[in-house]
Formats: structure tokens, C-alpha cells, sequence
């Protein structure tokens, strides 16, 4: 029987290994730049992570909400698609520019549609404009989302899954119904009974 040169092994192994190297170039070149870009504190994910961590502290701070704008505004530039939009929106109202305000909420409730705090700050929005009308419509829309997810999410406890599992599927279950019970009670409040909102635009 004819044995296996260890040398024509290893120039085998080696012809493989350019080869990967060829086709996926680009793959490698982005994973080695992202490593080290992460040992260095400089990785896009880590920074916007960072800014928008930034801009919420000196938001619980009362800080300057130029500075907090401009650190939200950078977060976004790197991904767009994160809860930074709502807390740019959160900015907005507080200055009274209330059109901006309202766009950023929208966007944000168009990336997270269940996220309820963007569609109560737009009800009440609408309200202080005296909208009533889109207040109405944005409700049933509301409604008719968070009635479709409590169905789609309703907890099914299964004993051979860890309780750990059972219980998280429990409190989203909870977190929708109480979401859904208060767009509900909104859209059953005539607008006179509300509590009085921001300026209208």
C-alpha cells in the first residue's frame, strides 16, 4: 500500500488555504480591520453604542440639549436604527419643535412598531395640535397592531422548556396587553379629558 507523503500533504493544505484566501479576500480583510478596530475602542458598533449612551445620561441629567442633539445625530449617522431616533425625538419635544419631534417618533414606531412609548408621544402630539382626526386614526392603527401581536405572542407554557423561557414568554404576553389596554383607553377618552399636551405647532 502506498503511503501518504506528509509533503504532498502539506502543499495540499497550503493550495486550499490560498485558494479561501482568493475567494474570500474582501471577508478577511473586513473581519481583520473590525478586530482591530476593536481592540482599539474605534469598532462603528462600540462608538454608536457609546454616544447614544452618552446623550441619555446627560438627557437623565437635564444636560444641554444641543450637546445630547449633536451625540444622538452622530449615533444615527453610524446606524440609523436604534432607539437613539425616539430619544432625538424625546429632544425635539422638549425644545418645542414639535414638527420634528413628531417625524423623528414616527420613524422610530416604523422600526420598532411595538415600541408603545413613540405611539403615545404621537397621540399626544396630534392632541395638543388639535388633529383630531389623524389622533384617531393613528389609535386604531395602533390597536389594530398591538391586537394582531397579543394574538400572535400569546404564551403557550410548555413543561419541557427551561421556566426561564415559559416566564419571558409570560411578560412580553403582559407587556402587549397592558400596551394594547392603554391605546384602548386613549381612543375611548374623549379628547376634552385628556390632560393638556405641549404647545401645538
Amino acid at each position: 500500500m502506498r503511503r501518504i507523503s506528509l509533503w504532498h500533504v502539506n502543499i495540499a493544505l497550503f493550495a486550499l488555504i490560498a485558494v479561501i484566501g482568493i475567494l474570500y479576500s474582501k471577508d478577511l480583510a473586513w473581519g481583520a480591520q473590525a478586530i482591530a478596530e476593536y481592540r482599539k475602542g474605534q469598532s462603528p458598533p462600540l462608538v454608536e453604542s457609546l454616544l447614544r449612551s452618552e446623550a441619555y445620561e446627560l438627557m437623565l441629567a437635564d444636560g444641554d440639549p444641543k450637546t445630547v442633539e449633536s451625540l444622538l445625530l452622530r449615533s444615527l449617522e453610524i446606524e440609523p436604527n436604534t432607539n437613539a431616533r425616539y430619544l432625538l425625538g424625546l429632544v425635539y419635544q422638549s425644545q418645542g419643535r414639535l414638527e420634528e419631534a413628531y417625524r423623528a417618533y414616527d420613524q422610530y414606531r416604523r422600526i420598532d412598531a411595538l415600541h408603545l412609548d413613540s405611539w403615545l408621544r404621537m397621540e399626544e402630539l396630534l392632541l395638543a395640535a388639535g388633529r383630531l382626526e389623524e389622533r384617531a386614526e393613528l389609535l386604531d392603527q395602533g390597536i389594530a397592531l398591538f391586537e394582531r401581536a397579543a394574538v400572535q405572542f400569546e404564551p403557550r407554557p410548555d413543561p419541557d422548556v427551561a421556566q426561564e423561557f415559559n416566564a419571558k414568554a409570560l411578560g412580553v404576553a403582559a407587556k402587549l396587553k397592558r400596551g394594547l389596554n392603554t391605546l384602548r383607553a386613549r381612543r375611548l377618552t374623549e379628547p376634552a379629558e385628556l390632560p393638556e399636551g405641549t404647545t401645538a405647532p
